[in-house]
């Protein structure tokens, strides 16, 4: 699980969320002009080779402002093109509803799922979230 902190709020994803965000994002032609900074516990930079494996257990980054900024404007240029309803009913086996989460759901097996299926119906409310999560300023990704 991914947790993106900016002045306004949290927001939580998994990250093959995040995978169909920034897919979405670049068919838009989000193209960020930095690389995520890793950052200490305090929040000062940490720029030693170690902070560089992503696969380390607390491992902070920050986007600056200016990415996540260009992030919202590519999402939200998508916007108009992702349907309100669920376009992935029909490529589902089944489907989970817990309370306060998005769907889980089980994939025919085969079906593939474009970014624009995958923000459909309800989690195009959680798109819409992120977006002005993005526009609050620079995010801290942990």
């Amino acid at each position: 699980m991914l947790t993106f902190k900016a002045d306004g709020g949290t927001f939580w994803c998994s990250a093959a969320d995040w995978l169909m965000m920034v897919r979405l994002a670049k068919s838009r032609g989000w193209n960020p002009s930095g690389i995520p900074q890793p950052i200490e516990e305090d929040g000062s930079p940490d720029y030693s080779p170690d902070a560089w494996s992503y696969s380390k257990p607390g491992l902070t980054l920050k986007v600056p402002d200016e990415d996540a900024r260009a992030l919202a404007d590519s999402l939200e240029s998508s916007l108009p093109d992702l349907p309100r309803f669920d376009a992935l009913e029909d490529k589902s086996v089944s489907r989970l509803d817990m309370p306060g989460q998005l769907p889980v759901r089980m994939m025919r097996p085969g079906a593939t799922v474009s970014p624009f299926e995958y923000f459909s119906g309800i989690n195009r409310i959680a798109l819409e979230r992120f977006i002005a999560l993005c526009r609050s300023g620079g995010l801290t990704v942990r």
